[in-house]
This record gives C-alpha cells, sequence and structure tokens, in this order.
C-alpha cells in the first residue's frame, strides 16, 4: 500500500498537489477504460487502480486542501465505495463529477 512521508518540508507542498492531480488522472483514466471493457477481470484491475489512485488523494489533500476542497474528497471516496457495490452509469457520472471538481482544485 501507499504512503506518503510525513516530511513537513514547505518544499513538499508541490510534491503532494503533484501526486494529488496525477491521482486524479489515473482514477479519471481508468474509470474511462472501466466503461469501455467488457472483461471482468479487465473492470476488476481498474477497480483496484481506482482504488490506490483514491488512497493516494487520500493521504496527500490533507497536506494543502482547505476544508473545502477536502469534503470533495471525501464526496468522491463515498461515491467510490457506492461504485465498487454498484457500478450504474449514475453512479459513474457521479464519479466523473467529482473528478472534474477535483481537476479545478
Amino acid at each position: 500500500m501507499y504512503t506518503m512521508s510525513n516530511s513537513q518540508d514547505p518544499g513538499s507542498i508541490p510534491s503532494y498537489r503533484e501526486e494529488f492531480k496525477h491521482s486524479v488522472d489515473l482514477f479519471e483514466r481508468s474509470l474511462q477504460a472501466y466503461k469501455q471493457s467488457n472483461m471482468d477481470n479487465q473492470k476488476t484491475k481498474f477497480q483496484e487502480v481506482m482504488g490506490e489512485a483514491s488512497h493516494i488523494m487520500s493521504e496527500t489533500s490533507p497536506q494543502f486542501m482547505n476544508s473545502g476542497d477536502l469534503q470533495d474528497v471525501a464526496k468522491l471516496q463515498t461515491d467510490f465505495r457506492e461504485f465498487l457495490k454498484n457500478p450504474s452509469s449514475d453512479v459513474m457520472k457521479r464519479l466523473q463529477q467529482d473528478i472534474n471538481n477535483l481537476k479545478n482544485v
């Protein structure tokens, strides 16, 4: 499992932000690939990648975000858990909206 260092070095803030943005991008690409795949084993792998990207987002976001932006990360986490239970098109639309909100952070 991925973990961030606990460094409080002010120079690390851009790194946290970069890792966060990379994770948002990876989550989005995996969600798009999931939508296009017809193979269950591929879909499972895409879910695993989304799970890791989601974990990195939740690890890095407190290092540079304000409380309002952290609520957007929490919403993505909630919608992702729902997606794992029920990957309906409605839930996927909500996840895409969550991603779009996080891209603007």
